[in-house]
């Protein structure tokens, strides 16, 4: 017996207008497809720095988890925020995840959508021509570097 695989459908939020008319979508396509949805929000790795002059410590350690924990929450926080301003709230019958992933946004973003089925909701910012090179884009980076469909929903008029 084969087990059958749900599709998923995967967004990154960041509290941007661009990343709420992405979960808007996003939820369409999850009710349209009947697959899960997964809200991502991607932090920043927490930096504790020691104390001056002191080894790794259990005190030390303490603090970046404790950091760490916070941050998580803080994550926690925006993807319902996100939610809440996107859609006041979620539809019922909707199986949903909500993500907190550690480090660059497109990279983990790309990662979590490996199959034909999965599909990975961004928002499209709409930028100047003229960018400085180590400014990358998000949207740009998934598009390239997506195994699953994406799409790229424009910011709302």
């Amino acid at each position: 017996m084969v087990a059958t695989r749900t599709p998923r459908i995967v967004v990154g939020v960041d509290g941007s207008m661009t990343s709420l008319a992405a979960v808007r979508e996003a939820v369409s396509e999850a009710r349209r497809r009947r697959a899960e949805l997964h809200i991502v929000h991607v932090r920043a790795p927490v930096s504790v720095k020691p104390a001056p002059g002191s080894v790794s410590s259990p005190v030390a350690a303490e603090r970046r988890a404790s950091a760490n924990a916070a941050a998580d929450a803080q994550a926690q926080g925006l993807i319902a925020a996100s939610i809440q301003q996107a859609m006041g709230e979620l539809p019922a019958g909707l199986d949903v995840q909500r993500i907190v992933a550690v480090g660059r946004p497109g990279p983990m973003l790309t990662e979590r959508c490996w199959h034909d089925d999965d599909l990975l909701v961004i928002g499209n910012t709409r930028t100047r021509r003229w960018r400085h090179p180590l400014h990358r884009s998000v949207s740009r980076y998934c598009r390239a570097h997506a195994l699953s469909p994406v799409l790229a929903v424009p910011p709302s008029r």
